[in-house]
């Protein structure tokens, strides 16, 4: 289990809109929770599976009660690792375009921002995804589909004077 803790922490930073606070807490949570469901988890799905759903279950029961959707600090600010082989301005300027694109996917909805985050950064499979979500695999390429046109325009809005 602690080999997943990375990907759930990317996960749950993603669907809490980078609030890295909240999520290192529904990290823990779930790990937790899933170490005293130990017994209950009968291998029919990958484990990362298993905990990516745990953890995606106390998101959303967290977001709830509080009422309002998951909001936390600015997707911006998260620093863009140092990258040697790219010049200053090279590296300003792929700094800003992740910063727009993190931007882009704090505001996609839910739905969509989940399927995003699971394909793109995670690297899970449609037919995973699917199984985590319990929707079809064609509504999952539905989603994605639909996420990608929606960061594209955004950052097409963005690109404008």
């Amino acid at each position: 289990m602690a080999l997943c803790a990375p990907r759930l922490f990317r996960a749950a930073c993603a669907m809490l809109r980078f609030d890295e606070e909240t999520a290192s807490d529904m990290t823990q949570e779930s790990l937790l929770e899933a170490c005293r469901a130990l017994d209950r988890f009968d291998g029919r799905s990958d484990l990362y599976t298993w905990l990516y759903a745990i953890l995606r279950r106390n998101v959303f029961r967290q977001s709830r009660s509080r009422r309002t959707a998951p909001s936390g600090a600015d997707p911006a600010r998260n620093d863009v690792r140092d990258d040697k082989a790219l010049r200053p301005g090279d590296a300003m300027e792929q700094e800003e375009k992740i910063a727009r694109l993190r931007v882009g996917i704090a505001g996609l909805p839910d739905a969509l921002r989940e399927v995003v985050v699971l394909r793109y950064l995670e690297g899970v499979s449609g037919e995973e995804m699917a199984a985590t979500l319990r929707i079809s695999h064609a509504r999952v390429r539905s989603r994605l589909t639909e996420a990608r046109q929606a960061l594209l325009m955004t950052l097409q809005e963005e690109e404008r004077p």
